[in-house]
């Protein structure tokens, strides 16, 4: 199966939704009203939003990351739950798991009592909800985020991980002190790496359990250049970089 998230917002609040595709029967479906749903209409302006369950104590949820976890039907997720009150934005976690057809929010421990809200895995804060990026790694879910210490531009970097054997989310850690953007892929056999860029150089890491490699220097980059993206040719890694040269951004 693909899970898939998308967020629809409307006077400043906003919901998640849900759609799920299927291998075996070929076919595309919405969660709508406690089920799966197949669309039958697709003047989408006249569809009312098939919200899923969860809001956890967030007036508005939004920037949804879905991780497949290995050998299960299951799907996490993480979202961004935005307080009323102050405008901040915590980060927040949900679990669909396929062979049960349900969902359930992290409050610790897995809970389908929606009533009882979802507890913080990322306190509120000053947190970079739209730069978050996911990946699996052994028995664990490895989530890497961006988070404003107000010391300028270059944010600190901060990893998090879920265990799938005994299910638990871990502490925040700091891995790097100040960066601009980054990007994660793993290579063919199964490494992951990191780009960063750190004032006006493109620096490359390895990650494993959690730990990061001695730093690399691959390439100088200058005030207008930020990388985007990372991926592999084989073995050998290909870097995406953004320049803006006015009027326009160029990639290459």
């Amino acid at each position: 199966k693909i899970l898939s998230l998308s967020t629809a917002c409307s006077g400043g609040s906003c919901v998640l939704s849900a759609a799920k595709y299927d291998f075996q029967t070929n076919v595309w479906q919405n969660w709508q009203n406690g089920n799966w749903a197949t669309p039958t209409n697709l003047v989408y302006a006249n569809l009312s939003i098939p919200k899923l369950p969860f809001i956890g104590g967030a007036s508005s949820t939004n920037y949804p990351t879905v991780t497949a976890l290995p050998g299960t039907q299951d799907f996490l997720i993480t979202y961004a739950g935005k307080n009323g009150a102050t405008g901040a934005k915590s980060i927040r976690s949900a679990l669909y798991r396929g062979l049960s057809d349900d969902w359930a929010l992290w409050n610790n421990g897995w809970q389908t009592n929606f009533l009882i809200g979802s507890q913080e895995i990322v306190p509120e804060t000053q947190i970079d909800p739209q730069n978050r990026q996911t990946y699996v790694q052994g028995d664990k879910v490895y989530m890497i985020y961006k988070k404003n210490d107000n010391s300028g531009s270059n944010w600190p970097l901060y990893l998090l991980s879920y265990n799938m054997s005994s299910p638990s989310w871990s502490s925040e850690q700091q891995i790097i002190s100040g960066i601009d953007s980054f990007a994660i892929k793993k290579d063919p056999s199964g490494i992951v790496w990191m780009i960063y860029s750190n004032a006006n150089d493109l620096m490359m890491v390895s990650i494993s359990n959690g730990v990061l490699s001695t730093p690399n220097k691959i390439y100088d980059l200058n005030s207008n250049t930020q990388p985007i993206g990372l991926d592999f040719a084989g073995s050998e890694p290909v870097v995406f970089i953004r320049e803006y040269q006015y009027p326009q951004n160029i990639i290459y």
